[in-house]
């Protein structure tokens, strides 16, 4: 595996995370809170077309490497502008701390 270089994040997105609010009826509403913005590298690994709801709609997945940090989990997304990526797996390239490959699914708003 080849490893990543500084110079391949080219993107920059925010790493939000789920945080529940009381509805004030007993429920709760999960709102996205920016946790921070960071450097990324976008590769696109994956499309295809499902059927949901009578509609075809398309799933994108991709491939988006990070510099290392100890609180990325798969609940939380990535954002650029409006684009999101839905954190699916977060793996510790080589398990050296210094790059997390998170695999992603692009939600469709």
């Amino acid at each position: 595996m080849k490893s990543t270089s500084i110079n391949e994040l080219r993107h920059f997105l925010s790493l939000e995370r789920p945080e529940l609010i009381a509805d004030g009826y007993g429920g709760s509403e999960r709102l996205w809170v920016k946790a921070t913005d960071l450097w990324a590298k976008i590769t696109p690994a994956s499309t295809r077309e499902i059927l949901s709801k009578d509609q075809m709609e398309s799933e994108i997945t991709h491939r988006i490497i990070i510099r290392y940090r100890k609180d990325v989990l798969p609940e939380m997304r990535l954002r650029k502008e409006e684009r999101i990526f839905e954190i699916i797996g977060v793996l510790n390239e080589m398990e050296r701390n210094r790059w997390l490959q998170l695999e992603c699914k692009e939600q469709q708003l």
